[in-house]
């Protein structure tokens, strides 16, 4: 057997294996784990949460505004959207048929919304492999114009072989995340985010100007921190005419979507429980994220100034980040997802989904990467210890909020050397490259001692 037919094999029959073993492991979290996993404060927050989404919908059948009072969180779009398909099973299905192959040679006669979570988390993978192949094939292109000699070519070659491998890694690294189990497990809106996220992704590195940036406006018009991924757009066209054009795209369409809301709302009350939500931090339940210790503790005559600095603080590492990974957007696009998943009003577990899956990606920065174990030990003892920790304080008693915001805050902190991480790697691969290797190993060249 050849090796492009062996290749070939691996390619098609071990991501349907993925797949089956994917719902199999969803089922059995629905089935013996899902009223355990609907508590979990690391999961489900106020503008992720199904039921939320669900009672705000049975509130607007019933003539009840859902945004009196501070329950629903969602924008008016995604209200009437779903309260017309929660109740169409087919017409979900069609609308999620297109995914590919998620549910190819799988006869559904009916599916309701929680099964379309499901097939959206599987095509949220398929979607992930897309965009890892399409970044690697444009830098071995990129590389093959860069070399010269024949044997560069070889080495080359070699590499592109051991990058294949790893990028099959990106399917079962998202599918069989417990995080990722157990988000599609309760049915968390996440998962929608998410999809929403790997779609903006794929049209980024397809080079799609338009949808990329009609995309990016509707993620902001959602969750309103994606609107620093313009910084990743700016910087991946060069010409001015498309950077103008993607401001404009992203601007006239971010107003007809705030004026479809308006429309179906006939009123600005959703933008109290929607944007103005997420930047004032009015709801302190803790989650996995900083905001909520911090502002409980704070006197209220400090918290407008706290917030602003909390609010802004996303906003000052957008620029650096850009002026020093221009030549890389995709990578700046990858470290913004990772400060959305840090600085984010709400945060839950399954943001850092997307950037975790698409880490194999970047195998060139792999072996300048020096906190690996570390960061991944943190993240993976965090998971565990969390849930551990809110027993302890919310059930047993036994502890305080200090013992669950230390895992939040350590999960937070983890997240940020993975951040630093991957830019000390690029950093040190572009003066490997200009100087050498010989030359860098004694370098102590943006190395944090």
């Amino acid at each position: 057997m050849g090796q492009a037919e062996k290749g070939a094999i691996v390619e098609n029959f071990w991501p349907r294996r993925i797949w089956l073993l994917a719902a199999f492991l969803r089922i059995l979290a629905r089935l013996y784990c899902g009223e355990f996993l609907s508590k979990r404060a690391e999961l489900v927050v106020p503008r992720n949460s199904y039921r939320r989404l669900a009672d705000g919908i049975s509130m607007h059948a019933s003539g009840i505004s859902p945004y009196d009072g501070d329950m629903f969180h969602y924008q008016p779009v995604i209200l009437h959207l779903f309260a017309i398909f929660i109740d169409k099973p087919r017409l979900i299905l069609a609308l999620f048929v297109c995914f590919k192959q998620a549910t190819s040679g799988v006869q559904i006669l009916s599916i309701n919304f929680q099964q379309s979570l499901a097939m959206m988390d599987i095509g949220i993978a398929e979607l992930l492999r897309a965009v890892a192949l399409i970044y690697v094939k444009k830098k071995e292109n990129m590389n093959i114009i860069q070399m010269k000699s024949t044997a560069d070519l070889a080495l080359l070659s070699l590499s592109i072989d051991f990058q294949a491998d790893e990028l099959l890694l990106c399917l079962p690294v998202y599918l069989l995340n417990p995080v990722a189990i157990g988000s599609c497990a309760i049915f968390s809106i996440s998962v929608l985010y998410n999809f929403l996220t790997t779609c903006f992704l794929y049209a980024f590195i397809k080079g799609w100007l338009l949808r990329s940036a009609l995309l990016c406006s509707f993620l902001t018009h959602l969750e309103l921190y994606p609107v620093i991924f313009l910084g990743a757009l700016i910087v991946k066209y060069k010409r001015v005419a498309e950077k103008l054009l993607v401001a404009v795209v992203f601007l006239v369409s971010f107003a007809f979507f705030f004026a479809i809301n308006y429309e179906l709302t006939r009123n600005f009350d959703f933008l109290d429980s929607t944007y103005l939500f997420l930047l004032g931090v009015t709801d302190l339940t803790p989650n996995i994220g900083i905001f909520w210790y911090f502002f409980i503790e704070v006197f209220n005559h400090f918290r407008l100034f706290f917030l602003w600095v909390f609010q802004i603080n996303i906003l000052v590492y957008v620029f650096p980040l850009l002026l020093t990974i221009r030549d890389n957007s995709f990578l700046l696009l990858h470290l913004y997802l990772i400060l959305i998943s840090v600085f984010s009003s709400y945060p839950s577990m399954a943001e850092n989904l997307i950037y975790i899956s698409l880490i194999p990606v970047f195998t060139s920065l792999h072996k300048y990467i020096r906190w690996g174990l570390l960061i991944s030990g943190t993240l993976v003892t965090c998971t565990v210890l969390a849930p551990i920790m809110w027993l302890m304080w919310i059930v047993i008693g036994s502890a305080n909020a200090n013992f669950y915001f230390a895992v939040a805050l350590a999960y937070s902190v983890a997240q940020i050397f993975l951040l630093t991480d991957l830019l000390y790697a690029y950093l040190h691969k572009k003066v490997t490259e200009v100087r050498g290797e010989d030359k860098v190993k004694n370098c102590a060249c943006f190395v944090l001692k």
